[in-house]
């Protein structure tokens, strides 16, 4: 709703429940791309991501890093095993991988 809008509720019962907040686009990719510089004592290589979205330059990402040796699978959470990952040079980004407007490369860019 814009800010100027309102939400009238008529009927004299109290309004309640859940709504489940997704991850935020914006945020993804960088989240992703940072979880991999990083590495646990408990976990080593393996990264765990929750509240994921499932939009095109998050697959598109996925994509790239399962084709530079990342094992990346999502059910319920997003699991990324990167201990096998191979070097790559950054200019790196197969056409067939990713799309023309995806952003998805620009984190593997200087």
């Amino acid at each position: 709703m814009a800010p100027t809008e309102q939400c009238i509720i008529h009927g004299g019962k109290r309004l309640e429940g859940r709504v489940q907040i997704y991850g935020a686009k914006n945020s993804a990719l960088p989240v992703i791309v940072a979880a991999l510089m990083t590495s646990s004592p408990n976990n080593g290589s393996i990264h765990e991501l929750q509240n994921v979205p499932d939009i095109s330059d998050v697959r598109s990402l996925l994509r790239l890093l399962s084709a530079m040796g990342c094992q990346c699978r999502k059910k319920g959470y997003l699991h990324i095993n990167s201990e096998n990952i191979h070097s790559f040079s950054t200019n790196f980004s197969p056409p067939s991988l990713l799309s023309h407007n995806s952003s998805s490369d620009e984190y593997l860019r200087d």
